[in-house]
């Protein structure tokens, strides 16, 4: 996992890739690793720009069918809590995954949580927030619900 930094346990950091179709993929790292292109790299502005685009009209959204087996969400209360912040980026066009296996900290993998039907248009984003979106030359698909292992992709800036 040379490609991962270590874990840090007391942050959920949000990160932010490109999928092998050209979607925006939010990451959330409930204390896990990040990939290590984003060292050092000041993630407020994308953030900000994210939070602060409007909701996407009819704009379906997709929540991963296992996500209550995966994530343990026991209770409606508990699914509409965890599901609350992936939901706000969904409408806004962006697909979303989770870290899984949270109490492993160096455990790389994630899974989806939810994908919307119409996704951000990148022409439509500054250079100065896409330069600090990782892309994958490889690609990485979220057309099923698999998991993504993160120190198994080869990351660009």
């Amino acid at each position: 996992m040379d490609n991962i930094t270590a874990p840090i346990s007391w942050l959920d950091l949000q990160w932010y890739a490109l999928d092998h179709n050209k979607r925006i993929c939010l990451f959330k790292s409930n204390g896990g690793g990040i990939p290590c292109q984003l060292e050092g790299i000041d993630m407020d502005p994308v953030y900000d720009f994210f939070e602060n685009l409007t909701e996407m009209a009819d704009n379906e959204l997709i929540v991963n069918p296992e996500l209550e087996w995966i994530a343990k969400l026991k209770t409606v209360d508990e699914k509409n809590n965890y599901l609350k912040n992936f939901l706000f980026f969904a409408k806004r066009g962006l697909v979303c995954y989770d870290r899984t296996y949270t109490s492993r900290p160096i455990d790389p993998r994630y899974h989806l949580v939810v994908k919307p039907s119409k996704v951000l248009d990148l022409h439509n984003i500054p250079n100065s927030i896409l330069n600090k979106i990782i892309q994958n030359p490889q690609g990485f698909n979220i057309i099923n619900n698999e998991s993504i292992d993160i120190s198994k992709i080869v990351w660009n800036m």
